[in-house]
Protein backbone atom coordinates (compact mmCIF):
# COMPACT_ATOMS: atom_id res chain seq x y z
CA UNK A 1 0.00 0.00 0.00
CA UNK A 2 2.75 2.46 0.94
CA UNK A 3 4.65 1.78 -2.28
CA UNK A 4 1.51 2.61 -4.28
CA UNK A 5 1.14 5.88 -2.33
CA UNK A 6 4.75 6.74 -3.11
CA UNK A 7 4.22 5.97 -6.81
CA UNK A 8 1.20 8.26 -6.98
CA UNK A 9 3.07 10.94 -5.05
CA UNK A 10 5.98 10.79 -7.51
CA UNK A 11 3.55 11.18 -10.39
CA UNK A 12 1.97 14.23 -8.80
CA UNK A 13 5.42 15.70 -8.14
CA UNK A 14 6.21 15.49 -11.83
CA UNK A 15 2.90 17.18 -12.66
CA UNK A 16 3.66 20.03 -10.27
CA UNK A 17 7.04 20.76 -11.80
CA UNK A 18 9.11 18.80 -9.29
CA UNK A 19 7.44 20.23 -6.18
CA UNK A 20 5.43 17.61 -4.33
CA UNK A 21 1.87 18.47 -3.31
CA UNK A 22 1.21 18.18 0.38
CA UNK A 23 -0.18 14.90 1.62
CA UNK A 24 -1.28 16.77 4.74
CA UNK A 25 -0.52 20.09 6.39
CA UNK A 26 0.24 20.20 10.12
CA UNK A 27 1.96 22.18 12.82
CA UNK A 28 3.26 21.00 16.17
CA UNK A 29 2.93 23.97 18.52
CA UNK A 30 3.48 22.49 21.97
CA UNK A 31 5.58 24.53 24.38
CA UNK A 32 9.36 24.31 24.42
CA UNK A 33 10.70 21.28 26.32
CA UNK A 34 7.58 19.19 25.69
CA UNK A 35 8.94 16.94 22.96
CA UNK A 36 8.54 19.07 19.84
CA UNK A 37 11.86 17.72 18.53
CA UNK A 38 10.65 14.15 19.00
CA UNK A 39 7.32 14.97 17.39
CA UNK A 40 9.11 16.29 14.30
CA UNK A 41 11.32 13.18 14.24
CA UNK A 42 8.22 11.02 13.82
CA UNK A 43 7.72 12.55 10.36
CA UNK A 44 11.18 13.31 9.03
CA UNK A 45 11.80 9.97 7.26
CA UNK A 46 8.80 10.09 4.93
CA UNK A 47 7.49 13.66 4.99
CA UNK A 48 8.75 17.18 4.44
CA UNK A 49 9.44 18.17 8.00
CA UNK A 50 11.43 20.79 9.88
CA UNK A 51 11.90 21.58 13.53
CA UNK A 52 12.04 25.30 14.27
CA UNK A 53 13.21 26.49 10.83
CA UNK A 54 14.61 30.03 10.68
CA UNK A 55 14.25 30.32 14.45
CA UNK A 56 15.66 33.83 14.77
CA UNK A 57 13.49 35.20 11.96
CA UNK A 58 10.36 33.42 13.22
CA UNK A 59 10.93 34.66 16.76
CA UNK A 60 11.28 38.22 15.51
CA UNK A 61 8.00 37.90 13.63
CA UNK A 62 6.21 36.61 16.73
CA UNK A 63 7.62 39.31 19.00
CA UNK A 64 6.90 42.11 16.52
CA UNK A 65 3.29 40.94 16.31
CA UNK A 66 2.84 40.65 20.07
CA UNK A 67 4.35 44.11 20.56
CA UNK A 68 2.04 45.61 17.93
CA UNK A 69 4.87 46.60 15.63
CA UNK A 70 3.30 44.85 12.64
CA UNK A 71 -0.35 44.39 11.77
CA UNK A 72 -2.21 41.12 11.46
CA UNK A 73 -2.47 41.74 7.73
CA UNK A 74 1.31 42.02 7.49
CA UNK A 75 1.73 38.86 9.54
CA UNK A 76 -0.62 37.00 7.20
CA UNK A 77 1.41 38.07 4.17
CA UNK A 78 4.66 37.04 5.84
CA UNK A 79 3.26 33.68 6.90
CA UNK A 80 1.99 33.01 3.37
CA UNK A 81 5.39 33.85 1.91
CA UNK A 82 7.07 31.71 4.56
CA UNK A 83 4.77 28.80 3.77
CA UNK A 84 5.45 29.07 0.04
CA UNK A 85 9.17 29.02 0.75
CA UNK A 86 9.14 26.01 3.09
CA UNK A 87 6.16 24.11 1.67
CA UNK A 88 6.30 21.73 4.63
CA UNK A 89 3.91 18.99 5.55
CA UNK A 90 4.90 19.11 9.22
CA UNK A 91 6.47 22.08 10.96
CA UNK A 92 7.26 21.73 14.64
CA UNK A 93 7.83 25.21 16.06
CA UNK A 94 6.62 26.19 19.51
CA UNK A 95 6.72 29.99 18.89
CA UNK A 96 3.99 29.60 16.27
CA UNK A 97 1.57 29.05 19.15
CA UNK A 98 1.42 32.85 19.40
CA UNK A 99 0.27 33.03 15.79
CA UNK A 100 -2.02 30.01 15.95
CA UNK A 101 -5.20 32.05 15.56
CA UNK A 102 -3.89 33.49 12.30
CA UNK A 103 -2.62 30.12 11.07
CA UNK A 104 -6.00 28.49 11.74
CA UNK A 105 -7.73 31.07 9.54
CA UNK A 106 -4.98 31.30 6.93
CA UNK A 107 -4.72 27.55 6.32
CA UNK A 108 -8.19 26.04 6.82
CA UNK A 109 -6.95 22.54 5.97
CA UNK A 110 -4.08 22.62 8.45
CA UNK A 111 -4.20 20.59 11.65
CA UNK A 112 -2.36 21.19 14.89
CA UNK A 113 -0.61 18.93 17.37
CA UNK A 114 0.11 20.24 20.85
CA UNK A 115 2.62 18.30 22.88
CA UNK A 116 2.14 18.89 26.62
CA UNK A 117 4.24 17.88 29.60
CA UNK A 118 3.39 17.34 33.25
CA UNK A 119 4.07 20.78 34.80
CA UNK A 120 6.60 19.71 37.45
CA UNK A 121 8.55 17.67 34.88
CA UNK A 122 8.38 20.57 32.45
CA UNK A 123 9.60 23.06 35.04
CA UNK A 124 12.59 20.90 35.91
CA UNK A 125 13.50 20.58 32.23
CA UNK A 126 12.96 24.30 31.58
CA UNK A 127 15.25 25.35 34.42
CA UNK A 128 17.86 22.82 33.38
CA UNK A 129 17.91 24.00 29.78
CA UNK A 130 17.82 27.70 30.67
CA UNK A 131 20.81 27.24 32.98
CA UNK A 132 23.11 25.22 30.73
CA UNK A 133 22.19 26.24 27.17
CA UNK A 134 22.14 29.70 25.60
CA UNK A 135 21.51 29.34 21.85
CA UNK A 136 22.20 32.66 20.09
CA UNK A 137 19.15 32.27 17.86
CA UNK A 138 16.91 32.11 20.94
CA UNK A 139 18.34 34.93 23.07
CA UNK A 140 15.80 37.49 21.90
CA UNK A 141 12.94 35.04 22.50
CA UNK A 142 14.26 34.11 25.95
CA UNK A 143 14.66 37.77 26.88
CA UNK A 144 11.17 38.71 25.71
CA UNK A 145 9.22 35.86 27.32
CA UNK A 146 11.21 35.37 30.52
CA UNK A 147 14.11 37.65 31.39
CA UNK A 148 12.33 40.94 30.63
CA UNK A 149 9.41 39.85 32.83
CA UNK A 150 11.59 39.13 35.83
CA UNK A 151 10.83 41.53 38.67
CA UNK A 152 12.42 40.38 41.89
CA UNK A 153 12.42 37.04 43.69
CA UNK A 154 10.41 35.79 46.66
CA UNK A 155 12.63 34.84 49.59
CA UNK A 156 11.78 31.17 48.94
CA UNK A 157 13.37 31.42 45.48
CA UNK A 158 16.65 33.19 46.21
CA UNK A 159 18.57 30.14 44.95
CA UNK A 160 17.11 30.70 41.47
CA UNK A 161 18.69 34.15 41.39
CA UNK A 162 22.03 32.61 42.34
CA UNK A 163 21.69 30.24 39.38
CA UNK A 164 20.87 33.13 37.05
CA UNK A 165 17.36 31.80 36.47
CA UNK A 166 14.02 33.58 36.47
CA UNK A 167 11.38 33.16 39.14
CA UNK A 168 8.88 30.31 39.09
CA UNK A 169 6.05 32.72 38.36
CA UNK A 170 7.80 33.91 35.19
CA UNK A 171 8.26 30.40 33.82
CA UNK A 172 4.92 28.98 34.92
CA UNK A 173 2.80 31.90 33.76
CA UNK A 174 4.30 31.59 30.28
CA UNK A 175 3.73 27.83 30.24
CA UNK A 176 0.08 28.11 31.24
CA UNK A 177 -0.52 30.97 28.79
CA UNK A 178 0.89 28.89 25.94
CA UNK A 179 -1.87 26.29 26.23
CA UNK A 180 -4.58 28.81 26.96
CA UNK A 181 -3.78 30.46 23.63
CA UNK A 182 -3.94 27.13 21.80
CA UNK A 183 -7.27 26.20 23.37
CA UNK A 184 -8.74 29.58 22.48
CA UNK A 185 -7.43 29.59 18.90
CA UNK A 186 -7.70 26.04 17.58
CA UNK A 187 -11.00 24.19 17.20
CA UNK A 188 -11.21 20.80 18.87
CA UNK A 189 -11.57 18.92 15.57
CA UNK A 190 -8.31 20.42 14.29
CA UNK A 191 -6.29 19.84 17.46
CA UNK A 192 -4.61 16.72 18.83
CA UNK A 193 -2.99 16.94 22.25
CA UNK A 194 -0.19 14.44 22.85
CA UNK A 195 1.52 14.06 26.20
CA UNK A 196 5.31 14.14 26.08
CA UNK A 197 5.58 10.71 27.67
CA UNK A 198 3.17 9.27 25.07
CA UNK A 199 4.79 10.54 21.87
CA UNK A 200 6.42 7.21 21.00
CA UNK A 201 3.17 5.31 21.54
CA UNK A 202 0.85 7.77 19.83
CA UNK A 203 1.68 7.12 16.16
CA UNK A 204 -1.71 5.43 15.69
CA UNK A 205 -3.55 8.48 17.01
CA UNK A 206 -1.35 10.86 15.03
CA UNK A 207 -1.79 8.85 11.83
CA UNK A 208 -5.57 8.76 12.25
CA UNK A 209 -5.69 12.47 13.04
CA UNK A 210 -3.74 13.40 9.91
CA UNK A 211 -5.25 10.62 7.80
CA UNK A 212 -1.91 9.06 6.94
CA UNK A 213 -0.58 5.53 7.32
CA UNK A 214 0.81 5.06 10.83
CA UNK A 215 3.55 2.84 9.35
CA UNK A 216 5.03 5.93 7.69
CA UNK A 217 5.73 7.45 11.11
CA UNK A 218 8.73 6.56 13.24
CA UNK A 219 9.37 6.71 16.97
CA UNK A 220 12.63 8.25 18.06
CA UNK A 221 12.73 10.29 21.25
CA UNK A 222 15.07 13.25 20.74
CA UNK A 223 16.71 16.08 22.66
CA UNK A 224 16.57 14.39 26.07
CA UNK A 225 19.03 15.91 28.51
CA UNK A 226 20.69 13.80 31.16
CA UNK A 227 22.23 16.80 32.91
CA UNK A 228 20.05 18.14 35.71
CA UNK A 229 20.89 21.06 37.97
CA UNK A 230 19.78 20.99 41.60
CA UNK A 231 18.07 24.41 41.76
CA UNK A 232 14.53 23.06 41.93
CA UNK A 233 15.46 20.41 44.48
CA UNK A 234 16.83 23.12 46.75
CA UNK A 235 13.43 24.82 46.96
CA UNK A 236 10.74 23.80 49.43
CA UNK A 237 8.73 21.14 47.51
CA UNK A 238 5.42 22.26 49.00
CA UNK A 239 6.14 25.80 47.86
CA UNK A 240 6.95 24.60 44.32
CA UNK A 241 3.77 22.54 44.14
CA UNK A 242 1.74 25.52 45.32
CA UNK A 243 3.19 27.80 42.64
CA UNK A 244 2.54 25.22 39.92
CA UNK A 245 -1.05 24.71 41.08
CA UNK A 246 -1.59 28.48 41.17
CA UNK A 247 -0.58 28.93 37.53
CA UNK A 248 -1.38 25.60 35.90
CA UNK A 249 -4.64 24.46 37.48
CA UNK A 250 -6.56 24.50 34.20
CA UNK A 251 -3.77 22.64 32.41
CA UNK A 252 -3.60 20.03 35.17
CA UNK A 253 -7.36 19.50 35.15
CA UNK A 254 -7.46 19.20 31.36
CA UNK A 255 -4.47 16.96 30.72
CA UNK A 256 -3.28 15.50 34.03
CA UNK A 257 -6.40 14.96 36.14
CA UNK A 258 -4.66 12.09 37.93
CA UNK A 259 -2.35 14.73 39.44
CA UNK A 260 -5.13 16.88 40.89
CA UNK A 261 -4.67 15.57 44.43
CA UNK A 262 -0.87 15.75 44.16
CA UNK A 263 -1.16 19.49 43.57
CA UNK A 264 -3.65 19.93 46.40
CA UNK A 265 -6.49 20.91 44.09
CA UNK A 266 -10.10 20.09 44.82
CA UNK A 267 -11.58 17.32 42.72
CA UNK A 268 -14.40 19.03 40.81
CA UNK A 269 -16.40 15.80 40.88
CA UNK A 270 -16.65 16.04 44.67
CA UNK A 271 -17.89 19.62 44.82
Amino acid sequence: MWHEVQRVHASLRRRFGGRSPRRFHAYCIGAAKTGTTSAAACFEVNYRTQHEPEARKTNRLVIDYLEGKISESEVRDLLLARDRRFHLEMESSHPLCYLSGILVDLFPDAKFIATVREPLDWLRSRLNFHYKVDPPAWREYRTYFWISRQNGYPEEERILKEYGLCSLDVYLSQYADHYKRIEESVEDDRLLVVKTEDISTSVNDIGSFLQIDEDTLTTDYRNKSEYVISALDRLNPDYVINRIASHCEDLIRSYYPERISFYGLHDARMI
